[in-house]
């Protein structure tokens, strides 16, 4: 039997009830459409449960998110705090080096030892003041910075050992030179670096590309 045979069933039944019939078609269409109603309504709440359980979830997502990316600036500017920290005040002991260096054995300034002993501790103090910063520093700083200082420190350290072996000669006195010499190089290197360095972190903080 088709749905076309079905139909023409049921019309010949409805025909036959006579106007009973109409009262039972009506009642059967009205009864249709709060079936489909009722069940609209109940797919339009399941719709609407199911985009508020998504919308938590999102939240919820984006919560998580937002507390990682601010815990990740909060480490990030920690470390960059840390780090413009090491590079002045490594800078600041570096400097300090090369102050004594020059300062241990400059040109015609004669052979007297308690002075010669006095400016020996001045220049001891700063390369263990130095040898202390980059230590603690050491893990936050670029590689080449590091490096500068390392330079440094180690011609300060020669400056010590050579006038512990030997003083107020004529090759101590070109040892002297020498040493002043590299040392102011690597200090310049070493002051280059620290700005640019610098001006990395200015951009950033400007929101520019580095």
């Amino acid at each position: 039997m088709t749905w076309r045979d079905a139909l023409e069933i049921g019309l010949v039944v409805i025909a036959s009830l006579g106007g009973g019939g109409a009262i039972v078609l009506g009642l059967s269409n009205w009864l249709g459409r709060v079936w489909a109603d009722s069940l609209a309504e109940r797919q339009r709440l399941a719709s609407e449960r199911e985009l508020a359980n998504q919308r938590g979830r999102i939240d919820q997502a984006l919560a998580r998110f937002d507390a990682a990316l601010e815990h990740r600036n909060l480490l990030l500017q920690r470390l960059a705090d840390i780090e413009l920290q090491g590079l002045r005040e490594c800078w600041q002991r570096a400097r300090e080096c090369y102050v004594h260096v020059n300062g241990l054995r400059p040109v015609d300034s004669g052979t007297d030892e308690d002075l010669f002993r006095a400016r020996w501790v001045g220049l001891a103090d700063s390369h263990n003041a130095l040898l202390s910063k980059v230590g603690e520093f050491e893990p936050f700083l670029e590689d080449p910075i590091t490096d500068l200082l390392q330079k440094i420190r180690y011609i300060v350290a020669l400056e010590m050992n050579q006038s512990q072996r030997e003083r107020f000669t004529s090759r101590w006195w070109d040892q002297g030179t020498e040493n002043q010499q590299k040392c102011e190089r690597l200090v310049e290197e070493l002051r280059l670096a620290v700005r640019a360095r610098v001006a990395q972190f200015r951009k950033i903080a400007e929101g520019e590309d580095v």
